[in-house]
């Protein structure tokens, strides 16, 4: 391994952060890539511009990857999303790995090592517990995820991870269970670079807020574009809980001899086909969702048409109530202004035809007081004929109506049609005028006669029968008697 000290750590980074992005990039080194560490890049916010742990890019082609290593569980979901959009606003894909001792650090996690009961010759039983074969696809469980985890698992659905003992990991989601339980599977070191490469472009959604003073970068790297690694030899000044990839590397291929191993490529793409049926089942669902609150918008809107218009339908016809009966109103005003204009007419043809020498005249006073006496009573008897008329009028209004609802209440089927054309044609009985009940009367009274000598047929024809059954039964009575 080349040589790294404790100065070639980036401030305020841990010693297995800054190893850990060494090996990857040494890995991607050896397999021809042009790995740089530290590399700054510019976002779209002037006060926020990130770097990245490992930037990594073909000598041919446009491949490019950020590689960020993540010890600490304490960095917010919005610095996750606003470094991951920093980078995809250049078109790279970012790649986490967890480091899993430090990021699960205060939380009980389980998979990377498997406990089996192991019975002895003497009968009794003890627990061995191995590391995770390479063959072996095992359950990754966590108690109390960190939100940035989650947040990996959703946009994701795996993550790389690392332990102390310098041995990789692929942890992807579960499609046949739910809540905290994941898979688990090792990565030899030598597909760990095609496993990051595969790794997709997402776009998170962050909450941008600007920096009140500017922030300078922490620690010490040469450039803007990044810095190449120098090898200084044999590895000097190592701490004691150093990750020790080359001797992770060298049980690594001592086991996969007699070990399989699981390909990590088919597991993600095979997890990736998965994911992109699921959004495919959510997004047809809220488009469903969608299509049926459409729908159920569309149906009250109807109901409010349907509503509007009968309100207007009803509105119409009490306007059109109101207008006959104003109209009935006014008619009878008019005869009331008619027979007022008669009496007035009369009384100044009177008054034109006596002069004043007449008008002097005592006795042709109390003449023309008698006069208009007289024609006053008249007027009050034409009052009187008036409002006899009218009451007259209004009983033979509803003898007729009452005659009318007895054959609606007596009659069949025909009568209640004819009832019906009626009302289409003169509005409701209750409202219609005694000439247009006249009207109604004549041309309802034929068919409920016809009805009604139908039934009275019937009748008779029912007491002939019963007549001559009488008959039938009394010749034979008095036959016996003969007898």
């Amino acid at each position: 391994m080349q040589g790294f000290h404790k100065k070639d750590c980036t401030l305020p980074e841990s010693f297995e952060h800054a190893i850990t992005k060494l090996k990857i990039y040494n890995l991607f080194k050896e397999s021809g890539y042009i790995p740089k560490l530290e590399r700054v890049f510019k976002s779209i916010h002037v006060d926020y511009n990130p770097r990245a742990d490992v930037f990594v890019e073909a000598i041919t082609g446009n491949e490019k990857i950020v590689v960020e290593v993540q010890a600490s569980n304490n960095i917010q979901t919005n610095t996750v999303a606003k470094r991951t959009m920093a980078y995809a606003m250049a078109g790279i894909p970012t790649v986490w790995v967890l480091i899993l001792e430090s990021y699960f650090k205060g939380k009980q996690y389980a998979g990377t090592t498997i406990t089996e009961v192991i019975k002895h010759e003497d009968g009794t039983f003890s627990n061995e517990v191995r590391s995770l074969r390479y063959d072996e696809d095992g359950v990754f469980t966590v108690s109390g995820n960190p939100k940035s985890f989650n947040q990996f698992m959703d946009a994701y659905g795996y993550i790389i991870a690392v332990n102390y003992e310098g041995h990789f990991f692929l942890i992807r989601q579960d499609v046949f269970s739910k809540g905290d339980v994941y898979r688990i599977s090792r990565i030899p070191h030598e597909n760990l670079v095609d496993v990051l490469l595969t790794t997709d472009l997402v776009e998170l959604d962050y909450h941008y807020v600007p920096k009140k003073k500017a922030v300078h970068e922490k620690g010490d790297f040469e450039g803007r574009e990044g810095f190449e690694h120098e090898e200084e030899g044999e590895l000097s000044n190592i701490l004691l809980n150093g990750i020790d990839f080359d001797m992770a590397y060298q049980i690594e291929q001592e086991r996969l001899m007699y070990e399989g191993k699981l390909d990590s490529l088919t597991l993600i793409r095979q997890l990736k086909a998965v994911r992109k049926f699921n959004q495919r089942d959510k997004k047809r669902e809220m488009l469903s969702a969608q299509r049926e609150k459409i729908n159920e918008i569309k149906y009250k809107n109807g109901l409010k048409s349907l509503n509007r218009d009968a309100e207007k339908e009803l509105i119409g016809k009490e306007r059109l109530n109101t207008l006959l009966a104003a109209s009935l109103s006014q008619k009878e005003n008019q005869e009331e202004a008619i027979y007022k204009r008669v009496y007035e007419d009369k009384i100044n043809q009177w008054k034109i035809s006596i002069n004043n020498e007449q008008i002097k005249d005592v006795r042709l006073l109390k003449h023309l007081k008698k006069l208009r006496s007289g024609l006053e009573q008249k007027w009050i008897g034409i009052l009187d004929q008036v409002e006899s008329k009218s009451q007259k009028e209004e009983e033979e209004r509803k003898v007729i109506l009452a005659e009318i609802k007895t054959m609606k209440h007596t009659g069949g089927k025909q009568m209640q049609l004819a009832i019906e054309q009626v009302e289409k044609a003169y509005g409701d009985l209750n409202n219609q005028t005694g000439k247009e009940l006249t009207i109604s009367l004549n041309q309802i009274k034929p068919v409920y006669s016809q009805e009604n000598k139908g039934e009275v047929k019937k009748s008779i024809d029912q007491l002939q029968q019963e007549e001559r059954i009488y008959r039938a039964n009394r010749m034979t009575l008095f036959d016996f008697l003969v007898k």
